[in-house]
Order: structure tokens, then sequence, then C-alpha cells
């Protein structure tokens, strides 16, 4: 585009419409605070939405002239200026001419000089008032030729001000400013279903200062689009165009956030305008700066340097993400690009057609992970790292989104045959040492487990070498096979008294154990499961408790016969006596008062005879969940306790009791189903005091407790073998909700009153606990009612305000907020029902009344009252100002101001006889 166009006519030739995100013109507002003190400019907005595949265009076709402005526009200033003075000057000699040569009178031609300098001046006025409009015109249409109007410049804008002689301040020019700008805001926007790229901000900002529109205007118009998209949102129906509509709002606030910096909080209300929260706003930067930040991101791959990483950080701070949320989405690319080598890796390792040169892939790809890890660490140290982007360090696969933490069993064969490669040559160098230490790191894995990988691999590889060194006569040749066998540990880095071991033929790999009782369990899980699935299908407890003995005898005689031969150990070992876990305070207590755990410890004669114990390596710990493990556990005791139970005909049935070796296979089956010590107290426990609580809760029905019920109560928990503490426990259980219940009862009845609560406090009743936090805004509610019904017309502060909320344990500002809403209202009916009295002839209870509304008027301030019979208003102030006892003059007073009643009309009424009642209280006039 040409320059000097600006100075060219105005074509009015048409352009094809131009794209833009809106659908429907809409006029522009600006907020109410802003309308007070800045004009209002109208934005249209074209109808058509732009692709994402076109580059959106901003204005729309060229404005044609009309009327008048066409001759405007083709003169200059001071043309026009000449121009208005001729047309003037021509038209007062005109007029003066003809009114001289027709009428041939001096007064008339004056006259007609004036009515032809009217036209004229009329003339010139619409010709010097169309100007602007053919500024605006002429600047969109200049605007219009530019295929990219981020090219229009500062002093375009002002030589098209001058050329027109226009202020950039005026009315119509200046709302083209702010229509253009608006358009251009909305085609560098994101269009539907694309995100931000990182450079509107940029544009906006630089397009901005060419138009030379002030903050608050631009402002303006980033909320006039933020209108339209909410407008929109409330007119789509369907869920998917709503949430693209909430997406391109919050795209906006960011944007507009950026553009305006730290002004944006008062230049930008969108709490105010489109009730957007503060929180709201505080997501839209969030998410839209970690979407910029991670695209950003994606630029950087493993050769990352300390330019990429200045960039980075100058990118964090442009786009307003905090240094937490940037160092995470950091972390998380570095693991990404580090799980893109693990998993190409993993891949190759796990082909089952992978060739001897597969290995060397995977070392491979596990050496580009390292170096990438060297690489961060390098940078972390460097001088400039304060410059970085924050999270530069180790990489570590743990954690963010990946899925590693539960394929724990595939890092491990990573490094497995890293450390293989390592031990390849025979030997292993101090730098293979380090890379397998930090490959330990990024991986995840613990000392132990790395360790155990090390170990079984170096282990082989000292094998491999001493069968070579063996058989190759090596060994032999040495004086000192010491010296030889310790080099060659130096060399592996293996432990000298783990290659001992090898020697005498004590150490394996580590992992064959682990393998066979893997292998094993997993076997004598399945087996176990069988038996508790046809226990629980069982048709009574008895059937159950069968198949549960027949899991135990398995356990017992093939089950801890096969974990000993993988073992190693004999089977005509002792048996080592099981380590009991550490017992908690208290847990002594239960096991001697408690007879059925007692019986599961049985005295050494019955060990014996039982014999040796089953194993307890192999469980159902994490195979059932904790609930079923303890129902089968509680399923064998009840067994125990009752016994065999034994169906005969006509509906009878025998009890065989069992004897105490029933125990201590209830003892085995517990260490089958894996449960702890503390869980088996806990289930011993838990039926006795379930025992307990069923007979308890006959004795206290009424939830009294006197004398002769403490001693039956103890005589059952002797029998029941109950510990003391959870006893009380369960009686206090019981009485409390008994009294619960009744105090509970007697508030919704409202016969439970203040007074009456404070009394239970000082018997330490916890009423926190037994009445809802409902019922005790309720009783205060009431109490506050009854303090405004009292007729005294007293209202302390610090009583209703502060003890009494403490004592009902409710929220202070709460309670402000009820006694605040109950004074507001009993106020004015107060008034009512005490001119209802009044009408009765009953002067006590208008004093009453007047006292309760004296009473609301001190917990909330009023303002005098109003009421149609103001005749009525004088015998209220009379009867309470005479009424027995006198009443306080400030009562007097502060009634007085109420009621609306003067000075001199109060001391009239006060020097009237007493009794005295207006006519309209004799009439009975029933005005409300």
């Amino acid at each position: 585009m040409n320059p000097t166009a600006i100075n060219a006519p105005i074509s009015p030739s048409p352009r094809s419409p131009l794209l833009c995100h809106f659908l429907t013109p809409l006029p522009l507002r600006l907020s109410n605070s802003q309308s007070q003190t800045r004009r209002r400019y109208r934005a249209s907005f074209p109808r058509c939405a732009a692709t994402p595949s076109e580059q959106p265009l901003v204005m729309s076709n060229k404005k044609e002239l009309t009327g008048l402005q066409p001759i405007v526009e083709k003169m200059t200033p001071p043309v026009r200026l000449a121009t208005s003075a001729v047309v003037l000057a021509a038209s007062l000699a005109t007029g003066y001419g003809l009114g001289l040569r027709l009428m041939g009178s001096k007064n008339i031609a004056l006259g007609g000089a004036a009515v032809a300098g009217a036209a004229g001046g009329a003339l010139v006025y619409a010709l010097n008032s169309a100007v602007p409009e053919v500024a605006a015109i002429g600047l969109h249409n200049y605007v219009a030729e530019f295929e990219d109007p981020a090219s229009v410049t500062k002093e375009d804008i002002e030589k098209i001000a001058s050329r027109y002689g226009v202020n950039k301040g005026d009315e119509a020019f200046q709302a083209e400013i702010c229509d253009i700008y608006c358009r251009y805001v909305t085609s560098v926007l994101p269009a539907e279903g694309q995100s931000l790229k990182g450079d509107e901000v940029e544009k906006i900002v630089k397009f901005k200062s060419a138009l030379g529109i002030d903050d608050p205007d631009a402002a303006s118009m980033h909320m006039e689009i933020g209108r339209r998209i909410f407008r929109q949102r409330l007119e789509t129906g369907e869920r998917e165009g709503d949430a693209e509509q909430r997406r391109a709002f919050m795209r906006l606030v960011y944007v507009s956030a950026l553009v305006f910096g730290d002004a944006a909080s008062f230049l930008l209300p969108w709490k105010r305008v489109l009730k957007v929260t503060d929180a709201q706003v505080e997501i839209a930067i969030r998410e839209n700066a970690k979407q910029l930040y991670a695209e950003r991101l994606k630029l950087v791959g493993r050769d990352i340097n300390v330019e990429n990483l200045v960039d980075l950080r100058k990118a964090q701070l442009s786009f307003k993400l905090s240094d937490e949320l940037a160092e995470e989405l950091f972390r998380e690319h570095t693991r990404t690009v580090a799980i893109e080598n693990i998993t190409s890796a993993l891949g190759v390792l796990k082909n089952r057609t992978r060739a001897v040169k597969s290995m060397s892939l995977v070392v491979e790809e596990l050496e580009k992970v390292l170096e990438f890890n060297n690489l961060l660490v390098s940078l972390k140290s460097h001088s400039e790292a304060a410059n970085f982007a924050r999270g530069v360090g180790p990489i570590s696969l743990i954690g963010g989104e990946s899925d590693f933490e539960r394929r724990m069993d595939d890092l491990k064969l990573l490094y497995r045959a890293y450390v293989t490669d390592a031990l390849s040559s025979g030997r292993i160098e101090e730098n293979k040492l380090v890379a397998m230490s930090q490959l330990r790191n990024i991986l995840g894995l613990g000392t132990r487990e790395a360790e155990a990988i090390s170990v079984d691999v170096t282990s082989k590889a000292y094998r491999k070498r001493l069968a070579n060194a063996f058989s190759s006569g090596d060994l032999e040749a040495q004086d000192s096979k010491a010296k030889y066998l310790q080099k060659l540990c130096e060399e592996l880095h293996f432990d000298a008294q783990k290659a001992s071991a090898i020697h005498e033929g004590k150490f394996g790999p580590p992992d064959l154990l682990e393998t066979a009782m893997s292998i094993a369990s997993k076997a004598v899980r399945r087996v176990f499961t069988n038996y508790i699935r046809r226990a629980r299908s069982a048709e009574n407890r008895t059937e159950s408790a069968k198949e549960l003995k027949k899991m135990i005898a398995f356990n017992k005689l093939v089950v801890t016969e096969m974990v000993a031969d993988i073992k190693g150990e004999s089977s005509d070992k002792e048996p080592e006596e099981p380590v009991q876990e550490k017992k908690e305070n208290g847990e002594d207590e239960e096991w001697g008062s408690l007879e059925s755990l007692r019986k599961t410890r049985p005295d050494k004669e019955l060990a014996e005879k039982m014999g040796k114990p089953g194993q307890t390596e192999i469980t159902l710990k994490d195979d059932l969940p904790d609930r079923d493990r303890i129902d089968l556990y509680k399923t064998y005791l009840l067994y125990c306790l009752t016994g065999e139970v034994t169906r005969i005909p006509f509906g009878a049935q025998i009890t065989t009791k069992r004897d105490d070796s029933e125990y201590l296979l209830l003892n085995q089956l517990g260490g089958i189903l894996g449960l702890t010590s503390k869980e088996i107290v806990n289930i011993h426990v838990g039926l006795a005091e379930q025992a307990f609580r069923q007979q308890a809760e006959v004795i206290l029905a009424d939830g009294q407790l006197t004398k002769a019920r403490v001693e039956q109560l103890d005589e059952l928990q002797k029998e029941v073998g109950l510990p003391q503490p959870q006893a009380e426990k369960v009686i206090k259980n019981i009485t409390t909700t008994k009294m619960a219940n009744a105090i509970e009862t007697a508030v919704n009845q409202g016969r439970l009153n203040i007074k009456q609560i404070r009394e239970l406090k000082e018997a330490n009743v916890s009423l926190d606990s037994m009445i809802a936090v409902s019922l005790r805004e309720k009783l205060f509610k009431k109490t506050v009612n009854d303090i405004f019904s009292s007729g005294t017309g007293e209202f302390d502060e610090t009583e209703v305000y502060e003890t009494i909320p403490s004592d009902l344990s409710i929220d202070v500002e709460k309670a402000k907020g009820v006694v605040h809403d109950l004074a507001q209202s009993r106020l004015s009916n107060s008034l009512i029902q005490a001119v209802a009295l009044l009408r009765q002839r009953n002067a006590k209870g208008v004093v009453s009344s007047l006292n309760d509304l004296l009473a609301c008027d001190k917990a909330v301030p009023a303002e005098p009252l109003s009421w149609e019979v103001s005749e009525e208003l004088s015998d209220l102030y009379s009867i309470y100002s005479k009424s027995d006892p006198k009443p306080a003059p400030e009562k007097v007073s502060r009634l007085q101001y109420l009621l609306g009643i003067d000075d001199s009309t109060a001391t009239a009424l006060s020097e009237m006889e007493d009794g005295a009642f207006s006519s309209a209280a004799e009439e009975g006039n029933f005005v409300f």
C-alpha cells in the first residue's frame, strides 16, 4: 500500500466481504463508570466467521460517500474555509441585491440579506458538520486497502486527521478508530477449535499503539467482545458449542490481561459486568499460560542449550506463568523426552524376534537418556542458572502423568539389561558405575531393588570368569589364588564376602528363591481362593467352618512342607516361635480378660499335641479385601464359640461344643488370611462388645443408670469377658444416645431454654455432639425472639452477640444476622400490636409492645416509623410516658423519636390527664 493514497480521493469501489469471528452487528457499550466520563462509541461486527485456513480480514467493504460528503471529501481545510466564507458572503450579497432590486427598499434589502445569509450559514454548517463523518469514512477506507492492518502506522492516522482538519478526539473519528481496533482484536484471537499461538498480545499492543487509542477505550472494546461471547454462550443450546464459547472467553480474558498489564484489574471489570469471579479470571490466565508454555516447550528437544533456557524463562514471564507451574511443566517435558527413549528400549527388549544386536539398541536408547540427564545436571549448576527456565535438573520417571510407577517390572528389566551390558567385557569401568547410579535414580528404583539386580548380574559374571580361568589353567598358574580372586572381585566391583559364599556353595542368585516363592505363592493362593469360595457359598456357618478347616489342613500338611523345600530347610526342624507384633497399651489386658483370645494362645502341652503350626509366608492379605478377611475369621470364631449345630427331624437341633483345639486352628486361619495381631484382637473385642451392647440396651432401656443396674452390668461384663474400658464406653454411648434423643425432642417441642442449656453444660454434658447445629441455631432464634417479646425493652448486646452463641457453639456472625433479621421484622409488628391493644384499651399490653419495639430498636437502630392515624401515635406515647413504673427517660426519648412526635406535642401530652385516649382510639378506626 502506497502511503500517498492518504491524499487520494476515496474510491467507492466495492470489495469482497471481509471475515470476522462474530455473526451479527452489535452496539458497543462502555461500563457505567466509563460512560459517565467518556463518549459512547459503536463497534459493528461483520456477519461471517473466519475459517482456520484463512487469514481473517479486519475491515468490511469500503464505505460510500453520500449527500454533501463527496464535495467535502474533495476540499482541503483551507479550501473549505474559503468556500464557507465565499458562500456566506455570496448569500448575504445576493439577498441584499434581490431585496433592493425587487422592492426598492433598503430595509427590505437588509431583510433579504439576513434570510439569504441564514440559508448560506445553514449550508456552511452542513458542509462543516459532515467533515468528521467524512474523515471517519476516509480512515475506514484507508485501512481497508491494507492486506494486513498491522501495517498502519500512527503517522498515517495523524495524516488522515490533518487532511480533513479534524481532531483525533472527535467523536465520529474516535468511534471509527475503536471500531477498527475491535475488529482487529477479534481477527487476531484464535478461530473456533484453535489455540493461542503466543504472538497475539504483541500484535494487539503494536496495533493499539499505531492507532493511538488510549487504554480505557481499548479496554471497552475488549469488554464488548466479551459481552458478545457471553451472549453467544446463552444462545448456544449445544454442550459442545457452549464449551467452545467458554474457551474463547477464557482466551480473551487472558490476552486482555497481558495487553493491559497491571491496569487490567480496573480497566476490565469482568466481575461486575459479566459476573465472572476473580478465581475464574485466574484460571483463565493460568490455563492459557500453561498451554502457551507447553507449546513453547515442544520446540525444545534433548539438545537444549543456554539460549533455549533463557528464552523459555522470558516466555514464562511474558505469559504470566508462575514458577511453580513452569517447573512442573518443564519436568514433565523432560520426562516425556526421556520416556520416548525408554519406550523404544522396552519395545526392543520385549520383541520376541529380537536378534543379538537388539541389546545394543536397548543400551543405545538408555545412553541417550543418560546423556540428556547429564546435560540437564550440568545446566543446573551453570553460572547463569538464575536466568534459566525453572525446573532444570535430573530426570525422574516417577510422578507426572506417566504410568511407569505401575510398570516397575519393566523398568527393572531395563536396568538389568544395562548392568549386563556394562559387565559384558568381564569387568566394569568407573564411569559405568556412575551411569548405573544415575539410571537407577532416573528409573525410580529403590536401593535394595537395584542392588539385588546388580549382585545377581555380577555374580553370574564372576562365575563365568572363574570358570574360564579354571578351564584355561590361568587359575592354577597363579602363585596366589587369593590375590587373583581378589583382583577379579575388584575388576567386577563384587563384594568379597559374596564371592566367598559362591565358593562355599551357599550363595546363589538372589532372585532364584524369589521366583520359586512367587510361582508357589500364585498356585497356593489359587487353591486357598477355591476353599474361600466354597466357604462363602455354604448353607450355614457349620458347613462354612468345615471348608475353612480343610484349607487350614491343606496349609499345614502341603504348603508348609513345600515352602520348607523351597527355602532348603528340613521339615523335621523345630518350628520357631512366631514373632508376635508389638502390643499396644492395654492389649495385654484384653488378651487376659477375653477367654476366646486367651484360648488362641494355648499352653505348651496342647501346642505339642497339635504339632508344628502352618506356614504364614503365603497369605491372602493382598487377594481379599479387609472386610472379607475379617468376616471369614469372625465366621470361624463364632463356630468355635457356639459349637457345631446338627439338625434333627421335627425341627430340633443338637449343639456340640468344640474343644480348645479349634482355637488353635482359628489362630492358623488368622495367619493364612494375613491378619495382624491388632486386627485379631479387634475382632474378638468387637464380638464381645456386640454381645454386651445388645443386653445392656435392654437393661438401660430408659437411659437411667441406677445402682442396681450398675451391679447388673458388672455381672454382664464379667460373663462376656469385655475389658472394663470398653464396657464403660458402651454404657456411656447408650446413656448419651438416650439423653441426646431426649434433649433433641425437648428442643423441637420448645421445652428447652438457654438457662437449662447452661445447666447441662455445667454438668459436663457435651451438647455439641448431642444437638445438631440446625437445632442449636433454632434454639438461638427462639431465645432472641423471646427477648424481643418479653415486654421489658431490654437488649444486652454482650449477652445476645457473645454469651448465648458461645453457650450454643454457633457462628457469631451468623447469629448477628439472625438477630438483625428478627429485629427488623419484629419492629413493625410491635407497632401494629401496640395500636391493636390501644384500640382494645389495654394500656398494660400497649406498654409491653412498645418495650418490645424499643428492644428491637436497640438491636437494629431504626428510622422514625410512619402510621396513618397520628393521634394513635400520640396516644401510644402518652400511655407509655405515664405508665407505672415510670420508664427510663432515655426510653421515653427514644420512643418519641421513633413515633415522630415533636417536643411541643410531647410536652402537651405529658400535661394531659392520665388515661386520655384520642377520638381515633375511641372510635376504633382500624387503619392498616
